[in-house]
């Protein structure tokens, strides 16, 4: 999530709920194991070998995790260690804060996807989906960002025409050519976004659009928000 650090940005309006867009937000992506066994047993991580990096599906058969496990012990003389990995990111965001469920913030995030690839010169996966939940609460963050680095100002775009990309997202959702009862290819969904198709839900992101509406109103700016001091000595921390 978000770890607080951002660029200036700018506060709007949709519909009544709060949407921001900052540049240069500090987002740490973390992959903490196979989502099958996060969900069923809660089983975290990856089995690595963090002598010699060598690794197997954690989705493998037991038997094969088995030998796996025995034959770096007898080795190496070292245990196999459940791993997750972490990449820190600096990118362009714009986010919808407390969205009620995670299936309309997907939805609508997607949505919003298709939509700005219809109204702007950019591919579908020019921009990535994020949804970010809190600890206790049950709302997410819904999250749009753009993993060029610097940015390519196509979320700054997308505000100054989002009349156009809001009726084109909805039109996406309402419109689907196979008359889908959640969603499927022909709107919501990708290969790459097949994480979250459990999530996606064209009717749902209709009616949350259609509240919404196409009118985008501009609040204020947003301060910058970074470290008051340059970290001291010769290197950089890691």
């Amino acid at each position: 999530h978000e770890t607080g650090r951002h660029g200036p940005g700018k506060r709007f309006s949709w519909g009544g709920r709060d949407l921001t867009l900052r540049r240069g937000v500090h987002l740490r992506l973390v992959n903490v194991g196979a989502a099958p066994l996060v969900h069923s047993s809660g089983r975290l991580g990856y089995p690595v070998s963090l002598v010699t990096g060598q690794s197997r599906s954690p989705l493998a058969s037991a038997r094969e995790l088995e030998e796996f496990l025995r034959a770096h012990r007898e080795r190496y003389g070292e245990e196999v260690e459940n791993v997750g990995f972490f990449a820190d990111v600096v990118a362009d965001a714009m986010c919808l804060p407390g969205v009620a469920t995670r299936e309309e913030a997907y939805s609508v995030l997607e949505a919003l996807r298709v939509g700005m690839s219809r109204v702007l010169e950019m591919e579908r996966d020019d921009l990535e989906v994020l949804v970010v939940g809190r600890p206790g609460q049950d709302d997410v963050d819904a999250i749009l960002y753009d993993p060029m680095p610097g940015g390519s100002g196509l979320l700054e775009q997308a505000c100054e025409r989002w009349p156009e990309v809001a009726q084109a997202a909805t039109e996406v959702v309402e419109k689907c050519p196979s008359g889908c009862g959640r969603s499927c290819v022909d709107c919501l969904q990708t290969f790459r976004n097949a994480f979250y198709h459990g999530h996606l839900n064209r009717h749902v992101a209709y009616e949350r659009l259609r509240t919404l509406g196409s009118s985008l109103t501009f609040l204020h700016e947003i301060p910058a928000r970074l470290p008051a001091e340059t970290p001291k000595g010769r290197t950089m921390p890691v």
